[in-house]
């Protein structure tokens, strides 16, 4: 749809519709006249600032970022609701294999299924329009739209040259492996089979 139109839409009350990692500057490159990045001792990927654009209710699953990126989150207007957990978190969120995601309903988890979530501590906080939130490399974060909102990420290169290159042995496993695996073996029981190592080394955490 036009989007002046998905604009309406969300304003229009709750959906689960969002548009992510959408490159404003790609396509209006006369918005960098009205902006400039930070100086703030990191190597930003200038040609990657992204707009995410949501409705109220929707959300983004828990995950940490495929590149290992840095990231800098910067509310326009609504709000946001955002949990954090520090990357050593992995088994206790029963990461999935060769993945940075996992299978958990943030908005009610289910303590039952994952017991393992009592184990651990994150961050929490509601971010308002001018706020920004940095989520370090490898941090996992859930995010809720509390409102119709618009923000905007920069992203930042890892430090280091083996960090950089522990991310693109993340995308490679997720993007070829991963991949490859669900078509071999099918995508149902290669998410389950996934799942249920996940949960494997939960137990073992």
């Amino acid at each position: 749809m036009p989007f002046g139109e998905y604009l309406d839409l969300i304003q229009a009350g709750p959906t689960p519709l969002r548009m992510f990692l959408f490159n404003v500057f790609k396509h209006m490159p006369q918005l960098r006249e009205d902006f400039s990045y930070p100086e703030l001792g990191v190597t930003f990927l200038k040609n990657h600032p992204f707009l995410f654009v949501g409705g109220q209710d929707a959300y983004v699953d828990i995950h940490y970022d495929l590149d290992h990126s840095h990231v800098f989150l910067t509310q326009m207007t609504g709000t946001k609701r955002v949990i954090l957990y520090g990357s050593e978190n992995g088994r206790h969120l029963y990461q999935h294999p060769l993945t940075v995601s996992c299978n958990i309903d943030f908005r009610n988890p289910d303590l039952e299924r994952y017991p393992k979530l009592k184990d651990i501590h994150g961050y929490e906080c509601i971010l308002e329009p001018g706020d920004t939130i940095f989520i370090p490399s490898r941090w996992w974060h859930f995010i809720e739209y509390s409102t119709a909102g618009i923000s905007l990420t920069l992203r930042a290169l890892p430090e280091t040259w083996p960090a950089r290159a522990a991310g693109l042995a993340s995308i490679i496993k997720l993007k070829v492996i991963d991949q490859y695996l669900g078509k071999m073996i099918g995508e149902k029981k290669w998410y389950q089979m996934k799942e249920d190592w996940a949960h494997a080394r939960a137990r073992k955490a």
